[in-house]
């Protein structure tokens, strides 16, 4: 996203919508707020070395952002697509109202590694069912594979100065919000993402397909609330699984499983997507379709693996 962004605009300025009644509802815990404003926290520090800033805004995500296009003189606003239905409606209400104001707007596909339209059934039709949906996805990989973006390099010579951004908000604690901070939540921010990355390949890999599976083994990558939050990138990891299952044999089996976790965390996103009642209703078995949008029956896997997507996120939502 950012990337595009840059190719296409002289100047690019990072801004960032803090939604009040998100952070004070049930929807989000303390682990999730504090991960966030950690990473903000760090990406503003980032920003600021480079002689810009994030722009920190509040409220309604619609007005604020016009607001803030208008003052800084932009004509495009670029983010990432989500797929939650919540995000869908806001980023939807965010569009009309830049559209009205005369600025462009563009999603982009930068969460998960094909979007929900992109790995679909002959028919045209969403698959329900993970294992044809990884056999598909594996054969679009074969000719359509997505290196990671270079986006720190894409902004160097395209940064808002800070002084045309202007001052804004800093980044509150969770305690602003009514939650209570801890040492035991992950640590956010794209310097912990890379480390857990790196030691992940180095130490963690050649076993998961084993360890993964085994609450009383520190088994898993511990990425999940990256992914979620853009500190790692999908297209970073799925390229450093590939290219560990390519070419160290001994980690074969780790990283073809670790592989197929990232495809399942795009299924789910498809799933999402086409049939966004799962939000509140589990997914059906293996042997009942989706008749419309609400699923027949509740299977163990979905039951297990739908909300965290990963078991290791289990540590994340407690």
């Amino acid at each position: 996203m950012i990337a595009a962004a840059c190719r296409r605009s002289a100047r690019v300025a990072c801004a960032f919508v803090l939604d009040p009644v998100l952070l004070r509802g049930d929807r989000v815990g303390a682990p999730i707020v504090q991960f966030f404003f950690d990473s903000l926290a760090e990406l503003r520090d980032a920003l600021r070395r480079r002689g810009s800033d994030l722009a920190l805004l509040e409220g309604d995500a619609a007005p604020e952002l016009r607001g803030f296009a208008q003052r800084v003189g932009a004509t495009a606003v670029f983010y990432g697509h989500d797929d939650d239905p919540h995000a869908l409606a806001r980023d939807a209400e965010v569009a009309r109202g830049l559209h009205a104001a005369g600025i462009h707007v563009e999603s982009f596909v930068d969460h998960v590694y094909y979007g929900s339209g992109e790995v679909l059934q002959p028919s045209g039709a969403p698959y329900v069912v993970y294992t044809p949906y990884r056999r598909r996805w594996l054969e679009r990989f074969a000719v359509d594979r997505r290196p990671p973006a270079d986006s720190e390099r894409a902004l160097r010579a395209h940064l808002l100065p800070a002084r045309e951004i202007g001052a804004t908000p800093d980044v509150p604690s969770p305690a602003a919000f009514g939650h209570v901070a801890s040492t035991r939540y992950p640590r956010g921010g794209e310097r912990r993402g890379r480390q857990l990355l790196s030691a992940f390949l180095e130490c963690g890999i050649a076993g998961y397909a084993e360890s993964r599976n085994a609450p009383a083994l520190d088994g898993t990558s511990h990425l999940s609330p990256h992914l979620r939050a853009g500190t790692v990138g999908v297209r970073a990891c799925v390229a450093a699984a590939a290219q560990a299952a390519a070419d160290l044999p001994a980690r074969a089996a780790g990283a073809q499983a670790w592989l197929a976790e990232l495809i399942w965390r795009d299924f789910y996103h498809q799933i999402l997507a086409h049939f966004p009642r799962v939000v509140s209703v589990r997914l059906s078995s293996a042997r009942t379709r989706f008749r419309g949008a609400a699923p027949q029956a509740t299977s163990r896997r979905g039951a297990a693996r739908a909300p965290g997507i990963r078991s290791s996120m289990r540590r994340w939502c407690s």
